[in-house]
């Protein structure tokens, strides 16, 4: 039935704008941390401050973490290590979740869907407006044909006006 298929990709169509929109929503916010915290260990630093002059040449191990947060140095270590890897780790996992959203293709899958369906229902009253303008022009003219009718009459009666609404 037209009307089931129609349905039914209405439904997929509804449920793979959803999911498109959640994956969406997923990879600009994991995109958002991802930066945030990019920009954040590049500000604050990782603890290295660059040499001052001759006192200093090299440089020297001073975290803003164990200056202005207040925090040991060993909870200042923790933090340092523990962002670093979040921000070795974080990028890669982004980039799986945009692989992702990107092979499962729901966007194009939902627009796929809704074309389909309003291109079926467009068929479907198309073929009901032919069907009804067909009815009405045999009407008219079977009047006409109706005592010499035979089978081959008959059909190629048929045929011709078939083809007139169909071609």
């Amino acid at each position: 039935n037209a009307w089931n298929l129609h349905m039914t990709l209405c439904q997929n169509a509804k449920a793979f704008k959803s999911k498109s929109v959640i994956m969406q929503f997923l990879v600009q916010l994991l995109a958002l941390i991802t930066t945030l915290i990019a920009i954040t260990i590049s500000s604050f630093g990782v603890g290295y401050t660059p040499g001052s002059g001759a006192a200093d040449p090299v440089g020297s191990y001073n975290p803003v973490l164990l200056r202005y947060g207040k925090l040991s140095p060993q909870v200042t270590d923790i933090v340092t290590f523990t962002l670093n890897k979040v921000l070795i780790f974080l990028p890669i996992f982004t980039a799986l979740v945009t692989m992702g959203a990107s092979k499962t293709r729901f966007r194009d899958k939902w627009s796929v869907c809704i074309s389909a369906a309003s291109q079926l229902t467009f068929e479907i009253y198309k073929f009901r407006i032919l069907l009804v303008a067909l009815i009405f022009e045999i009407s008219q003219n079977f009047k006409r044909f109706r005592p010499k009718f035979c089978r081959k009459s008959r059909r190629k009666f048929f045929d011709e006006y078939i083809r007139q609404f169909v071609i």
